[in-house]
């Protein structure tokens, strides 16, 4: 969902929309937003509402442009939703999306994170602040990821992709969180860099999808 606002205020700001409606399953959420955007002169051109989008419903053919950002990821009823966007948009309108769009939660295997582990087994144990790297997901969270894999594919059915900008994170995404900033600051071996070179290095090379995508589509 729309969260505490900061991107429908952003894209106000820089002018990308006139007008932007809000949605969150979170009642909090949803009054700080509300708060940030009164307080920043946006009442009038910021509406929000409280709804599970797993059940969204939208009026037919109203939006010019649909924004995801970090949200679709947590959704049951991908297929569903994508197609109450589509409903939803104006012909020729776009859908925007910056998701985290790899394997869903019941899709790991070793076989998902088998590069980041040999990465991050080759490291300096003086570089971690762990022995074990870990799935960066939260367990008590269950709606993390729990259809990802079905984003993109199912974008790709209801609408025209003009964009796509995958961002990687198959070895980064994970092994990033277990190691040590103080000592990451003072290595003078460029791991960082060389990590995300090997990142780029598999991506190229099609030995792996991109677990993060920027996708930009069209309603035709």
């Amino acid at each position: 969902g729309c969260g505490g606002g900061l991107l429908e205020r952003d894209a106000l700001g820089k002018r990308i929309c006139a007008a932007v409606e809000g949605i969150d399953f979170s009642p909090e959420s949803i009054e700080q937003a509300r708060q940030e955007a009164e307080e920043a002169g946006l009442g009038r051109v910021l509406r929000y509402r409280v709804e599970d989008i797993n059940a969204l419903k939208l009026p037919a053919a109203r939006y010019d442009v649909v924004f995801f950002h970090g949200s679709l990821h947590h959704v049951r009823s991908v297929e569903r939703v994508l197609e109450e966007v589509r409903r939803s948009l104006k012909p020729g309108g776009f859908l925007y999306l910056d998701e985290y769009m790899g394997p869903s939660r019941s899709e790991w295997t070793d076989a998902a994170w088998a590069f980041a582990r040999s990465a991050f087994d080759a490291l300096p144990d003086d570089l971690k602040n762990r022995r074990k790297l870990m799935i960066p997901l939260p367990l008590d969270d269950p709606l993390e990821s729990v259809r990802s894999s079905a984003i993109a594919p199912e974008t790709r059915r209801l609408f025209r992709v003009v964009e796509d900008r995958p961002y990687g994170g198959n070895i980064l995404w994970f092994v990033f969180p277990c190691l040590d900033m103080r000592a990451l600051r003072d290595d003078a071996t460029g791991v960082l860099s060389r990590l995300i070179a090997l990142e780029d290095h598999l991506l190229e090379g099609g030995w792996a999808d991109s677990y993060f995508r920027l996708m930009v589509a069209r309603k035709e």
